[in-house]
């Protein structure tokens, strides 16, 4: 049998580990031999199998069904080919790597961690990226076809900061069953904060999505929508598609103050995100990457917005590009311990780069000062990028990806057939670019439009609160 690698990313964490055996199963029961915590997983979900000839995957009769590149698995099975990416559950995703592919994946995973870094890692030359501790977990041992198949999972952790893995919640194409309406979601308790802060962040959970069909439906073609008076939830996909496309201009326009054209596959990206971020209103969940969005934004319109909103508006930047980069970098948790790239604090600047923009190291999680510190380091990227719609977004992927990653992946794609010089021409050409923009980068910038379009239209998605960009004082009211 062929060398077999499996990267399991499930709730905010990550796992690597050996398909051992001929049959081993994943689910969230003690039946399962692989078991894993997400709620979104039936007790034996799926299993993964092998011979000499192939590697399959079959669903074992889940509720939510098991997805393989975006594409439901059929009662016979799907066989599996190195590099698919396998979906299941609420947050479970699944990296296959087969043969030398195998082989290599813990080198690739080091190499790039050790190479690909940006301010948070705020490499202000380059990026950073999110650490994890190395975690063993211990996994049950399996007994099949008489095979002894013992599987040691290695908690793994990639980059975060500027050119950190951009990945927090992995989410999938279907939508699991709604949270009862009649059940109140639990309020946080006040000491929960401070417990959330002592963490390091773990993006590793955010696996690629750019060879995954997100929807069919093209925003190009739809010209009209009777979405008024209808909450996000309640529109077909079809206006759900009209409808983002129509806010991610307005977005646009608040942070290049010129309008932008957004291609299908863009509206698509931003689609994925925003949808996993709908999933979790109202879920009642604390947990980093998963939390209940009412927590997070009255967080952050309690204790961050207003310094942030002043500080960028004093040094001429646009105030929502500040405010929804914490929401992608850290969800508004204030993280005082490095994490393996070195990034820390509420905007995940390593040691060097907040140290060139007048901030001890030490300080970072000191909002009033690293506030006016991150206004200055977008300045600069606008500088550098341009200051209108197109010049923002490549200035937020230059947050992610050092901007001299995003200088030579413009470089890269920008020919006598592909003349645009924006981020979107980036995503349409990925092919073309390194396998840490398609597997990490290329969700950056939409994702941050996924976060604006719900902040700035919050009553669009149920919550109970005005949009972000106004509170200008700290909120206190007792809403969630």
């Amino acid at each position: 049998m062929a060398e077999v690698s499996l990267t399991i990313w499930s709730d905010g964490q990550s796992q690597q580990l050996p398909l051992a055996g001929a049959r081993v199963t994943i689910g969230r029961g003690e039946q399962a031999d692989v078991r894993l915590s997400d709620q979104g997983l039936s007790r034996v979900h799926a299993s993964l199998n092998q011979d000499a000839a192939r590697v399959w995957v079959l669903d074992e009769g889940s509720t939510n069904g098991t997805f393989v590149n975006g594409q439901r698995v059929p009662a016979s099975g799907t066989v599996l080919k190195n590099g698919d990416q396998i979906s299941l559950g609420d947050t479970t995703k699944i990296a296959l790597r087969i043969g030398a592919a195998a082989k290599a994946q813990t080198a690739g995973a080091a190499m790039a961690a050790a190479t690909n870094h940006n301010p948070s890692g705020h490499n202000p030359s380059g990026n950073a990226s999110a650490g994890i501790p190395v975690v063993p977990v211990a996994i049950a041992a399996v007994v099949v076809i008489g095979i002894l198949a013992t599987v040691t999972a290695v908690g793994w952790q990639m980059r975060k900061g500027k050119q950190k893995s951009e990945a927090t919640e992995v989410v999938q194409t279907f939508t699991p069953e709604p949270v009862p309406t009649n059940t109140p979601a639990p309020t946080p308790s006040p000491s929960f904060a401070p417990t959330e802060e002592a963490v390091v962040i773990d993006e590793s959970a955010n696996l690629a999505i750019s060879d995954l069909t997100v929807t069919t439906v093209k925003a190009s073609q739809i010209s009209v929508s009777n979405t008024k008076q209808k909450l996000y939830k309640q529109m077909s996909e079809e206006e759900q598609v009209y409808y983002i496309n129509q806010k991610a201009q307005k977005v646009a326009l608040m942070v290049g103050n010129r309008p932008a054209v957004f291609p299908d596959e863009a509206i698509s990206i931003i689609k994925y995100w925003l949808d996993a971020y709908v999933r979790r209103i109202g879920s009642g969940n604390t947990r980093l990457w998963a939390e209940d969005l009412r927590f997070m934004f009255k967080r952050a319109r309690t204790q961050f917005v207003p310094t942030i909103l002043r500080a960028f508006k004093a040094n001429g930047a646009p105030p929502v590009v500040g405010i929804y980069l914490p929401v992608i970098e850290t969800e508004y948790r204030n993280i005082p311990t490095e994490n393996f790239a070195g990034a820390a604090g509420l905007f995940q600047f390593i040691g060097p780069t907040a140290r060139g923009y007048g901030v001890d190291p030490a300080e970072r999680t000191n909002i009033e000062k690293m506030a006016p510190a991150a206004a200055r380091y977008i300045n600069d990227r606008l500088a550098e990028f341009g200051a209108d719609a197109v010049g923002v977004g490549l200035s937020i992927a230059g947050y992610n990806r050092s901007p001299d990653s995003v200088r030579r992946d413009l470089h890269d794609v920008i020919d006598s057939s592909n003349k645009d010089r924006d981020f979107w021409i980036l995503v349409k050409n990925k092919a073309k670019l390194d396998h840490w923009f398609q597997q990490e980068n290329i969700n950056y910038v939409p994702r941050f439009f996924a976060a604006a379009i719900i902040g700035e239209h919050p009553w669009d998605f149920g919550l109970n609160m005005r949009q972000l960009s106004t509170y200008t004082e700290p909120d206190t009211s007792s809403d969630e």
